[in-house]
């Protein structure tokens, strides 16, 4: 899994911004599991923790690997319950 992860990292850097990862056990399950989530059908996952810890990358390269587009919900001080709701709806 380490090798395969780590050809489709250098894949992804050739043809997208360099992400300069390190792919230990930890974010390798990770990637696995979003991998697993948003391939199903309909299928999406929200992200929560704190930054810095790799979420976007490991989600993108995930959605590399699934050849997928993913959307992203920025969060203001002004977003609220109802903008939630929207995004919901919109993606």
């Amino acid at each position: 899994m380490s090798r395969t992860l780590n050809d489709k990292l250098e894949e992804y850097n050739e043809n997208n911004p360099t992400m300069n990862l390190v792919l230990f056990m930890q974010a390798m399950e990770h990637i696995c599991r979003i991998t697993r989530v948003v391939d199903r059908a309909s299928g999406n996952a929200l992200l929560i923790g704190v930054g810095g810890s790799g979420k976007q990358s490991l989600s993108k390269l995930s959605n590399f690997l699934l050849d997928i587009e993913s959307q992203q919900i920025l969060v203001s001080k002004t977003y609220k319950l109802a903008s939630f709701k929207e995004d919901l709806f919109r993606f």
